[in-house]
């Protein structure tokens, strides 16, 4: 027997923040892959995952994940990732990296990166907005790996 409570409760969920998550996913949706990419969302938890494919010398193609989530605050949407474990990092290099960026920020040694966006309460964000912030973000993102 199932429970009545399966399907998303939109009501539980703000009409601006709803409107946000599925400009999001839209978006995600009509992207070329070389600049990013949805993995997942889960509209429960309010989170959409993505990636960024990175290439290196010696690593070859790889995958930043980060989450961009809707309900963890109030006021903002937050976009977060783990870049790379400090431990294996140059100090020097380091310490630049987080002068060119101030998304960047340690973690118990994970090189991680957050980024709010204030959300419009009215209105939603829209694609063209939220493109033009993850395109910033990978390019961030970008600019912090080639420092490592």
């Amino acid at each position: 027997m199932m429970d009545e409570d399966v399907f998303y409760d939109t009501k539980s969920v703000p009409l601006s923040d709803r409107e946000s998550f599925n400009n999001t996913i839209l978006l995600l949706t009509m992207v070329k892959s070389q600049y990013y990419y949805i993995i997942g969302f889960s509209r429960p938890e309010e989170t959409i995952t993505i990636g960024f494919d990175f290439e290196s010398k010696t690593e070859g193609v790889y995958t930043i994940e980060i989450v961009v989530d809707f309900k963890k605050s109030e006021s903002d949407i937050i976009i977060s990732g783990r870049i790379a474990e400090v431990m294996t990092l140059s100090p020097d290099k380091l310490l630049i990296a987080f002068e060119r960026c101030a998304h960047l920020y340690n973690n118990n040694g994970i090189l991680c990166y957050e980024r709010r966006i204030a959300k419009d309460l009215v209105f939603p964000s829209s694609v063209k907005s939220m493109n033009d912030h993850m395109l910033e973000i990978r390019k961030e993102m970008k600019q912090t790996l080639s420092l490592l």
